[in-house]
């Protein structure tokens, strides 16, 4: 703004400057207003060119989103006295706008370098707030009186046209995808988008809509089509700021992140939208990838644990259940989210090669809800956005019992000894495990690991050891070692102390050390099996806590099945196996490893369910059945 000149004698005062400051009504309104500029009008463009009363001069400002919103409206008046002779303090001012007063106070005079007859003013409305007119180009009226008391002149007047015009383009105000998972993943099927505008739009011009990978492959925009409705509004505009399209996702639709793009809508003031990249979405159409399911056989008299490992590479896995088949209609089961472990699956492709979070999934079925016989268990397993996977496992329930017992060759560390009427072995917890074998009904025979024959171990049912220095580290050509690999008979690893030297030897770990030990009461089962039927997750087997061998199962063979952790829930990458197993696989035999009475644990320690556990593993190992052999 220009300086006023010091030398104007003789003419009256007179207006040299307005300001005009829009300041939002309330705080939400206050989010939505964007001021372009102020009006700042200067009256005088040079000291010869006096504004009279009557005059008249036209100033454009542009205003964003104000429709609809109330505001306080400030006028910042510089005024002047170049008489010197009127006191300042009996100058008068008023205004209005289009018929609205507006009150006006004289405030702090403006520092130098302005002259010391400016005066500054500001004025504001009665009633606090003023709405702007409907946004469309229109003039406003701006009239100020100024008046000096005391004066038989009439007051003057001052008047301004301002040109009120929307020249801002419309901008989306918010979007919505329906159906849509939170927070912005969707699946297979038909969706819906519906776009709100900060304005009001031109509705019989069209919203071009379209979706695409932000990753690759490029060139591809899908479109997202306009939808008719019953109001017979042309175009997809469900109203004066709304459209709605419908798209639909496939199998062939990439999955990923996509970006949505908008273009070619206009406000009712002709003003068209720029391309706008309004939001963006996840898809997911991949079905998570089931990597084991378990059904054990079982008898009538046990309860049934099923359960289901899976991992999804999108949105996480939702659900999981099992129908068992032989029922019409198929009976199914919700299975109950048990544990979630990280895992490289080497027999899973993956691009790129990761680690995964496979999840497992069980329920438990009472004894006689499923019915004798062949069954067929059906899990499934669905994502977050709807797509699923299923496998089947066939099982059976058996109606005939089986007789614990058998005869048992032991692998002695030394020679035996003969201790109170029978020949047992007495090396760490060996007399220990011998004394429960035998308490359970099987006949157990000793001699020191190295004087077997394989004559001798023929005529046994299992062959057994707890040494893990030598009697359970057969050495190929052994006796002991051909009658497993050769001659598929059954062996049972229970482990003094944190190696595991038998597993190792037979191929079915990598390595020949258990690694780690826990204190815990608690055997944390891991998976479904026949020799844990009924039960899953924590599940305590001693009475107090005791120190038990654990492996770490990055080393086990596929061919080893891991029934249970020990303490809580596996964490991190690598999880450990307190108990595995192994079938028979071609000339092998059955295998158990079991690594409780490591440290300071004896079988004498296990409570009610730790020797059930303990009895069914042996019994599985011996036969393959958990309950006993024929």
């Amino acid at each position: 703004m220009q300086k006023v000149g010091a030398d104007m004698k003789g003419i009256p005062p007179l207006i040299t400057a307005i300001y005009m400051v829009f300041i939002a009504g309330n705080a939400t309104a206050a989010s939505n207003i964007t001021i372009q500029s102020d009006i700042h009008v200067d009256i005088l463009d040079d000291f010869n060119d006096v504004f009279v009363a009557g005059g008249q001069e036209n100033a454009i400002f542009k205003l964003t989103n104000t429709l609809g919103i109330d505001l306080s409206i400030v006028l910042m008046i510089l005024a002047v006295n170049v008489t010197n002779d009127i006191d300042q303090n009996e100058f008068g001012l008023a205004a209005v706008i289009d018929g609205t007063p507006f009150n006006c106070q004289k405030q702090d005079p403006f520092l130098t370098p302005y002259p010391r007859n400016f005066e500054r003013w500001e004025c504001r409305t009665v009633g606090g707030n003023y709405t702007l007119p409907a946004l469309a180009t229109r003039n406003l009226t701006l009239t100020f009186s100024l008046n000096i008391a005391a004066s038989p002149q009439p007051a003057i007047n001052y008047t301004l046209d301002i040109k009120v015009a929307d020249v801002i383009p419309p901008r989306v105000a918010s979007m919505s995808i329906i159906p849509i998972v939170q927070p912005d993943l969707v699946g297979p099927g038909l969706h819906s988008l519906t776009v709100t505008f900060n304005e009001e739009m031109d509705n019989s011009t069209p919203l071009n809509a379209t979706f695409s990978p932000i990753f690759g492959p490029y060139g591809t925009e899908n479109e997202i089509n306009s939808i008719e409705n019953s109001t017979l509004i042309p175009n997809g505009w469900i109203d004066n700021r709304t459209w709605r399209g419908i798209f639909l996702i496939t199998a062939s639709t990439p999955n990923g992140r996509h970006r949505i793009r908008l273009t070619g809508a206009k406000d009712v003031s002709g003003n068209i939208m720029a391309m706008n990249t309004v939001g963006s979405f996840v898809v997911d159409t991949q079905a998570p990838q089931i990597t084991a399911a378990f059904s054990p056989t079982v008898y009538s008299s046990q309860n049934l644990t099923l359960s289901v490992d899976a991992f999804d590479r999108g949105v996480g896995i939702e659900s999981a259940e099992v129908e068992i088949g032989s029922s019409v209609p198929p009976t199914p089961y919700n299975l109950s989210f048990g544990f979630g472990r990280l895992r490289f699956p080497l027999d899973i492709v993956l691009f790129p090669p990761r680690f995964v979070q496979i999840e497992s999934w069980f329920t438990n079925i009472t004894a006689g809800n499923i019915s004798n016989g062949s069954h067929t268990a059906t899990f499934r397993v669905r994502d977050r956005v709807g797509n699923e996977n299923t496998t089947d496992i066939q099982f059976e329930v058996l109606a005939n019992t089986k007789s614990i017992g058998g005869k048992i060759a032991f692998l002695c560390r030394n020679n035996p000894v003969f201790i109170g009427g029978n020949f047992t072995c007495n090396y760490r917890i060996e007399d220990e495990v011998i004394a429960w074998l035998r308490s359970k009904g099987w006949a157990v025979d000793v001699k020191r690991y190295n004087t077997w024959t394989e004559a001798e171990l023929a005529t046994r049912n299992l062959i057994a050891c707890s040494d893990e220095l030598f009697a359970c580290n057969p050495r190929p050509g052994s006796a002991a070692y051909k009658r497993h690999i050769l001659s598929g008979q059954p062996f049972a690893e229970i482990a003094d102390s944190r190696l595991i030297m038998g597993a190792r030897s037979f191929g079915y770990s990598l390595s020949p050390a258990s690694f780690s030990s826990q204190i815990s009461t608690n055997l944390f089962i891991t998976q479904a099996d026949p020799i844990t039927s009924g039960h899953f997750l924590g599940q305590p087997i001693f009475a107090s806590p005791k120190r038990v061998g654990i492996l770490l199962d990055l080393f086990l063979r596929p061919e080893a099945i891991d029934l249970a952790d020990f303490g809580g829930a596996p964490a991190g990458i690598l999880g450990s196996s307190a108990i595995f197993r192994v079938n028979k696989i071609g000339s092998h035999g059955r295998y158990l490893w079991l690594g409780w009475f490591s440290s300071d644990a004896l079988p004498a320690d296990l409570n009610i369910k730790g020797n059930e556990f303990f009895q069914k593993s042996v019994s599985w190992t011996q036969c393959g059945n958990a309950l006993g052999c024929v």
